[in-house]
């Protein structure tokens, strides 16, 4: 009688990957639709980049405008919020258009295990490193501006190592902690919990402020954008990131607005903060 054949450590893996994506984020997995894309299309000339991490790809969108170049800063990479369309909710959106008129070219991707990027890990911080890698083989030894909202906001704090000094970190409604976010819910609460007791790697990514608080100060300056009715990041907590920066990172407020609604409830004030951060 034959054996039991044993998993691979490579299956259990992976395994283990599509459980906790399930448990955390459902079927993220939603291909770009062809509306989507011409909506990109629409603001400038797309390319389309697919970059191999270990356990899968990525894919990432560059978007730029001939003609258009900005002096200080050539390029601005985005992250996603936790949306199913991933990279694709910048295609209709008023923060490319911003950065695009202003000579920015633009790069978007999605996290593996959304949109079009095939699952890997729950490390999101090495998607968001791998796509300012992508950056810089364009633009080497140019500073760059790092732009995350939510979800791709929080994971983008560790990628910031991978930036050249004098480069900026735009974080926008971003929660100071993931364990406390995923607490909201028992499911992933309970997952929490658990995964806390062994302690693999990426839990121990989350300790996003203890990593601020370790940071070379002169090298990279962080700029924190709040809601003051956002319920899902709110602002007393991102103050906890910005206190973990120290001097030389700034903290704006805007009023009357829910989650990631500043551009479109304060559209001007918004708007001249992002300006003044540039200059």
């Amino acid at each position: 009688m034959n054996a039991p054949e044993v998993p691979s450590k490579q299956a259990l893996q992976k395994l283990v990957t599509n459980s906790l994506h399930a448990i955390f984020f459902g079927n993220a997995q939603v291909s770009q639709k062809p509306e989507w894309l011409h909506q990109f299309e629409k603001l400038g000339v797309v390319e389309q980049i697919t970059e191999k991490r270990k356990g899968g790809t990525l894919e990432i969108l560059r978007l730029t405008r001939p003609g258009q170049k900005s002096d200080k800063f050539p390029a601005v990479i985005f992250s996603h919020p936790m949306k199913k369309r991933a990279k694709a909710f910048f295609s209709n959106d008023h923060r490319p258009e911003w950065y695009l008129s202003r000579g920015f070219e633009c790069y978007f991707f999605d996290f593996n295990g959304f949109g079009d990027s095939e699952r890997i890990d729950l490390s999101f911080w090495k998607d968001a490193a791998l796509a300012i890698e992508v950056a810089k083989s364009h633009h080497p030894e140019r500073p760059l501006v790092l732009h995350g909202l939510s979800f791709g906001g929080f994971h983008q704090i560790r990628a910031s190592d991978a930036l050249p000094n004098g480069s900026i970190v735009v974080l926008e409604n971003v929660s100071r902690s993931l364990k406390d976010y995923w607490k909201k819910s028992w499911a992933t609460r309970l997952a929490i919990s658990f995964l806390r007791s062994i302690g693999p790697e990426f839990i121990k990514d989350m300790d996003v402020i203890g990593y601020l608080k370790r940071l070379e100060r002169s090298r990279v300056s962080f700029h924190f954008l709040a809601c003051e009715s956002d319920t899902e990041t709110p602002a007393n907590e991102m103050r906890d990131l910005k206190d973990a920066v120290g001097p030389g990172s700034t903290f704006v407020t805007f009023k009357d607005c829910g989650h990631l609604e500043a551009p479109t409830r304060q559209k001007a004030h918004y708007f001249e903060t992002l300006t003044n951060i540039l200059v």
